[in-house]
């Protein structure tokens, strides 16, 4: 099954069309994909070259390079490490201060 587009791509789809029929100027076209002119031109020359199916994103349905892990007990184990030492700053800082406040 193919990709389907986004809302914007859409948008930019439909405008890209108006601008090759030359229903609207490429100020307008700019104004409405809030680009610059360069990449007005730029978008334009790509999908009178390419068609709709390049403004697809190419990374839909693809996993994040941001990610940590593909394990679960991985991921958790490091939440729960991260804890224990946010914990155990905490629980120091809240016993310094215990001690600073008897004296």
């Amino acid at each position: 099954m193919g990709k389907l587009m986004s809302q914007e791509e859409v948008k930019r789809g439909q405008i890209l069309e108006l601008l090759k029929v030359h229903k609207i100027t490429p100020k307008q076209a700019l104004s409405q994909l809030g680009v610059s002119q360069r990449q007005v031109r730029r978008l334009a020359k790509r999908y009178q070259t390419e068609g709709l199916k390049w403004l697809i994103s190419k990374k839909r349905g693809k996993p994040s390079n941001r990610r940590l892990t593909n394990n679960k007990s991985t991921s958790t184990s490091y939440k729960w490490s991260f804890c224990s030492v946010f914990l155990c700053k905490m629980t120091g800082l809240v016993r310094m201060s215990l001690e600073l406040s008897i004296f």
